[in-house]
């Protein structure tokens, strides 16, 4: 990349600069497309509002959640982009521990996708009557299309910023002591799970704030308090989890154990595709995609509850795993 540079203490590391510039740019790319998105959904939600269409596959209400997701991810991105190219150490660890969690959850979600993709595509052929070739070529494109965004892309940012030239780089062109090192890299990962969970409740609103709760799905006022309180207590951890107090750690498990019975008595008593029912219907999906959306989840809704189960266990062997971190109290 650069030249070898020597720290104050003697050690040579390759300059990385270069690379950080490059890759900064690429991230401000990433925020620009998201930005543009961000815009395109604002421009659908003015006309479906202005227009309604019957029958039109989407709605304003199942718009805004994803103008959200866009404009966070333009301002996470363009943020990161800039201090990459000023080669800011708190921006290469937030890249890194943000781009591990991409990379992990694009892998589960590829996955997933593999699961489901065929019968999706079926039951599209069939409602649509679409050529067996199209399904084959659609089915095609959307795997390579999570390869390379979901596992491609993270994949190289954490090689890149994982690499020990980046870090040393970084500590030498900006040697302050940042926020982002008083925390372990396993232990900020996550507290940025639990800030994506708290935000991702807070979006529930667009969904009529439908939430299960042992063994009932409740919704409006009731699901709304549920939300809330679930997502302030995702703060609460997660800021307690980066102090790296113990109570934060009790206080996830706790919290994880208690969602994770709710959540299981609620697929137990109404099953996974009844609440995942309930909640398409409060997205006002047109009649024929919630036929679409039922005939998927008959054929495929025990794989992914099950998929979902080892998805929780994973994050529960996660959780025991950064325990070795915490303290017996607060960090003053």
């Amino acid at each position: 990349m650069g030249a070898y540079q020597s720290t104050a203490g003697g050690a040579s590391f390759r300059d990385f600069t270069p690379g950080l510039i490059i890759f900064g740019i690429l991230e401000l790319l990433f925020g620009g497309l998201c930005a543009l998105l961000a815009l395109l959904m604002v421009v659908n939600i003015l006309l479906s509002s202005a227009i309604e269409t019957p029958g039109a596959p989407m709605n304003a209400q199942m718009m805004v959640p994803g103008l959200l997701f866009y404009g966070l991810l333009a301002a996470w991105f363009i943020t990161m982009g800039i201090g990459s190219m000023l080669a800011r150490r708190w921006a290469r660890t937030l890249v890194l521990v943000s781009s591990w969690v991409w990379l992990i959850c694009g892998i589960a979600g590829l996955i997933a996708m593999v699961a489901i993709m065929p019968a999706m595509m079926g039951q599209m052929g069939s409602a649509e009557r679409m050529p067996q070739g199209f399904a084959t070529v659609m089915m095609a494109f959307m795997y390579g299309f999570l390869l390379f965004f979901y596992i491609l892309i993270p994949g190289a940012l954490v090689l890149f910023f994982g690499n020990r030239n980046v870090k040393a780089t970084c500590e030498f062109k900006d040697p302050v002591v940042r926020w982002t090192d008083h925390c372990p890299l396993p232990v900020l990962a996550l507290c940025l799970l639990f800030a994506i969970w708290g935000g991702s409740l807070l979006m529930m609103g667009s969904y009529g704030w439908i939430f299960p709760v042992f063994g009932h799905i409740v919704s409006g006022a009731p699901g709304a308090i549920l939300c809330l309180a679930l997502a302030t207590a995702f703060g609460v951890a997660a800021w307690g989890a980066y102090r790296l107090d113990i109570r934060a750690w009790w206080g996830a498990l706790i919290l994880f154990a208690v969602w994770f019975a709710s959540l299981s008595v609620t697929f137990i008593h109404v099953g996974f595709v009844g609440y995942m029912d309930a909640l398409y219907e409060r997205m006002s999906l047109p009649p024929a995609q919630m036929d679409m959306v039922r005939g998927l989840m008959a054929s495929r809704g025990s794989a992914l509850a099950g998929f979902g189960v080892v998805w929780c266990v994973a994050f529960l062997g996660y959780l025991f795993y950064v325990r070795r971190y915490f303290v017996h109290s607060a960090k003053s």
